[in-house]
């Protein structure tokens, strides 16, 4: 697990656009959850990218991801907070950069 990294980059923003129904076991309600419209934020990115390169349990690749993005210096991490902004246009983060 230590050795797999992120492919970089890419066009996943890791959100879903499925409106599912609100409701429990039954399911019969059939009342449409909106999701609010904003992409996915930089370690989400990066957990993704790196999930769907590596595989594995979602929970033991949650915890690796976790610590190497703590570990990782901010020069990489750029990638990443430029992919947000190019989604995220009226972020704080991306006004905080000057972008």
């Amino acid at each position: 697990m230590g050795k797999c990294a992120p492919s970089g980059g890419g066009s996943s923003d890791g959100s879903k656009s499925s409106g599912g129904s609100k409701g429990g076991a039954g399911g019969g309600g059939g009342k449409k959850v909106k999701r609010r419209g904003h992409p996915a934020n930089m370690f989400i990115l990066y957990f993704l990218a790196y999930w769907r390169h590596c595989g594995g349990n979602i929970y033991q690749v949650a915890k690796c991801c976790g610590q190497k993005w703590r570990a990782m210096p901010q020069s990489e991490k750029e990638k990443y907070r430029r992919m947000y902004c190019a989604k995220a246009k009226n972020s704080r983060t991306c006004k905080r950069a000057g972008k």
